[in-house]
């Protein structure tokens, strides 16, 4: 089971989900259509800044807004607040809504361990 070791976001492997060995530890190991589920919290709905951070070996470049992160928001009837860091092809992407859309975007290179990190004030 992934475990957080700060706070009680704990998760569970979905759809064949593993782990395997890290950059520091052990890692999830993930090829498309398996990921690992968090339940929504209060603690992860930011209210005036969020960093998103972690090691991550690509194997090869993918397809079009395959998401790594993502926090959806939810509200009858249309958008609401959350994020997400996808890639696309050989790009990651940073989205979020926070009453409108922004986005950003990095290379991220695969066969090679990476640090990505992303930092958002409201």
């Amino acid at each position: 089971m992934p475990t957080n070791n700060i706070g009680t976001n704990n998760g569970t492997m979905i759809n064949g989900a593993t782990f395997a060995p890290g950059k520091v530890g052990r890692a999830f190991s993930l090829s498309g259509s398996n990921y690992v589920s968090i339940p929504d919290a209060p603690a992860l709905n930011p209210t005036n800044a969020i960093t998103i951070e972690y090691w991550l070996y690509r194997q090869a470049a993918v397809g079009s807004y395959d998401t790594v992160v993502k926090k959806s928001g939810t509200a009858s009837g249309g958008t609401a607040n959350g994020y997400s860091m996808e890639f696309n092809g050989n790009n990651i992407l940073f989205w979020i809504y926070n009453g409108s859309w922004s986005f950003f975007w990095r290379h991220c290179p695969h066969s090679v361990w990476a640090v990505v990190s992303y930092r958002w004030s409201l």
